[in-house]
């Protein structure tokens, strides 16, 4: 029947469902060590950018390639945004008015570079997956397209952030939520901005 074909509206839909839940749970079995983190979300990402740029269809080996090739620039990449995140949270818990030392033009200043930082770490995994250059002008090169993009770069930051933000209002909602985030969740959010990501990108490829 020509409504179950792959050329289908209906088989390319479930056909897309299955390519996120594989992903999904790809993402979650690589995360596992932690550290991995980053290689793995860089694989997520390369894997939707690839599959709309090539409509590649074996999209587990092409996950599976990327975590690979990627595994050093990105776990590089995953430890900085970790001392990056640490050293901010510090500076905002120390100058908030709970702090040690309260002080609010401190605080403000680094909400603002905790802003910064969260858009960069946002940009900088799918940019690695994407272009080809030194780890160094690739980080260079992730800020100044956050930058450039901003309006872009909120709402990716949103699909990313409000579903994380309505997840843990509770207990009960981080319950109710956790088998849509061990099923598709995590790279809902990926495929989702993985369209804003190569509307940004496509002008530099």
């Amino acid at each position: 029947m020509k409504i179950l074909s792959n050329d289908s509206l209906f088989g390319r839909f479930f056909g897309q469902v299955g390519d996120i839940i594989l992903v999904n749970l790809l993402f979650i079995l690589c995360s596992i060590p932690i550290v991995t983190i980053g290689a793995s979300y860089s694989a997520m990402y390369y894997a939707f950018l690839t599959k709309l740029h090539h409509n590649d269809t074996a999209i587990y080996r092409t996950f599976l390639r990327a975590f690979k090739e990627n595994f050093k620039n990105s776990t590089l990449t995953w430890l900085l945004t970790l001392f990056l995140a640490l050293v901010t949270v510090v500076d905002l818990s120390m100058f908030s008015s709970r702090g040690m030392m309260p002080n609010t033009s401190l605080f403000y200043m680094f909400c603002a570079i905790a802003t910064v930082i969260a858009l960069w770490a946002i940009f900088v995994f799918p940019v690695i997956v994407s272009f080809s250059n030194t780890l160094k002008n690739l980080w260079i090169q992730a800020f100044f397209l956050a930058a450039k993009n901003i309006l872009w770069a909120v709402l990716i930051a949103a699909i990313i952030i409000v579903p994380v933000l309505l997840t843990l209002q509770t207990l009960q909602t981080l319950l109710m939520t956790l088998i849509l985030w061990i099923t598709c969740g995590f790279a809902l959010t990926a495929y989702l901005n993985s369209f804003l990501f190569y509307r940004i990108f496509k002008p530099y490829l």
